[in-house]
């Protein structure tokens, strides 16, 4: 085993083994007990009893904490430790201070966390299956990619922790308090309960409530506590109900001033009005109108700034919104078709979410390049009536 425990007595009873370790700290008299910086790398601890021990930037990465007999961490005081890798199953933790400690890719299936307080510590991909947290406090610690499945965490404190891509299915909640917490990607079912839990402030969306049972026993003046998000909902407030129509008009409007020239100049051809020698191709005479901000098609190219900007907004725009229309009357037929919420958020179409932010954007944009293109269109000379 990889220790670096140095000489001490107590860290040589401790390299030894669970047996001597357990046997020279019953017989020390000691009352206290102190490790400072060791490094217990790849140490197998199982069954040692470490009951109120203190651990002060330690490394127990990769170390083994067998289940049989359990792991005695209770009381413990750990400060800055590493405890990565590690294989805890069913440790005691129970009525432990741990400070910034770092329990990333670890296992501790059935442990014992109760009345245990956590103070900045990450928890990143750490199997939690059946642990306990009753009364814990876990404020502001990261418990992204967490497996809490089957979890229960009465009366625990989670209050600005980050839950991220978090199993929370048959996991016990009630009575928690989950003020101002995202639930970002996480999972619940029918058997995840959150009776009577604080969730002032608590971020989650459409979808994940909706697969609780009865709000997860929640009242629902406790619900409208909640920030709901639904960004399906949201697509459905900017594109969907009398606001497609606006999009369809608007973009019928957009296009018009192109299409009418294009079918007006096409007849003109069909109709043999020009000659040979002054014709020039459709599309040039296009790329000439827009560049000219609808001025000139002629011989020469002309290029009116502020015109040609308004209509590269608003040819950007126009795309972007013409997209997430179609994409929200997807949804909704999608919607529709199954009888069942489209599972749609944000959070898992990026480039949805990008689209969508930068439409809110152009929107405010565009509505200053569709005046400003208007008043040009509007501004075109023609011919006098005859």
């Amino acid at each position: 085993m990889q220790s670096g425990l140095g000489n001490d007595p107590m860290v040589s009873a401790l390299e030894s083994g669970r047996k001597t370790w357990n046997d020279w700290r019953d017989k020390s008299g000691k009352t206290t007990f102190l490790f400072h910086g060791n490094v217990l790398e790849g140490l197998d601890f199982s069954g040692c009893n470490f009951v109120g021990v203190e651990f002060y930037k330690c490394d127990f990465n990769k170390c083994t904490f067998g289940d049989i007999p359990r792991m005695m961490f209770r009381d413990c005081h750990l400060n800055e430790c590493a405890l990565k890798g590690i294989n805890g199953a069913k440790a005691v933790f129970e009525s432990a201070t741990l400070y910034c400690c770092d329990f990333s890719n670890s296992n501790f299936p059935g442990s014992n966390f109760n009345r245990a307080a956590f103070t900045k510590c990450e928890f990143v991909q750490v199997n939690l299956q059946g642990a306990e947290f009753n009364f814990a406090s876990l404020n502001s610690a990261n418990l992204s990619c967490v497996n809490f499945e089957r979890a229960p965490c009465v009366n625990a404190n989670f209050s600005s922790a980050t839950l991220q891509n978090v199993n929370l299915k048959g996991c016990d909640l009630s009575q928690v308090n989950l003020t101002q917490v995202s639930f970002t990607r996480v999972s619940v079912n029918g058997d995840t309960k959150m009776v009577g839990a604080t969730v002032d402030g608590l971020i989650i969306d459409r979808l994940t409530l909706e697969s609780l049972h009865d709000y997860g026993g929640l009242a629902k003046e406790d619900v409208y506590k909640m920030v709901v998000r639904d960004d399906l909902g949201a697509l459905r407030r900017a594109y969907s109900g009398i606001a497609q129509w606006i999009h369809a008009l608007s973009l019928i409007l957009f296009i018009f001033p192109y299409a009418s020239f294009i079918l007006h100049q096409w007849f003109r051809a069909q109709r043999g009005q020009l000659s040979a020698s002054d014709a020039i191709s459709l599309g040039n005479a296009v790329m000439k109108y827009i560049v000219s901000g609808g001025s000139s098609w002629g011989p020469e190219w002309q290029w009116a700034k502020v015109p040609f900007t308004a209509f590269v907004v608003g040819l950007v725009y126009n795309v972007i919104r013409g997209v997430l229309l179609w994409k929200t009357k997807m949804l909704e037929f999608e919607q529709d078709i199954r009888n069942l919420p489209s599972n749609f958020n944000f959070s898992e179409h990026k480039a949805w979410y990008h689209l969508f932010r930068i439409s809110r954007v152009f929107f405010y944009v565009n509505m200053a390049a569709v005046l400003v293109h208007t008043w040009h269109f509007l501004s075109i000379g023609i011919p006098p009536n005859p």
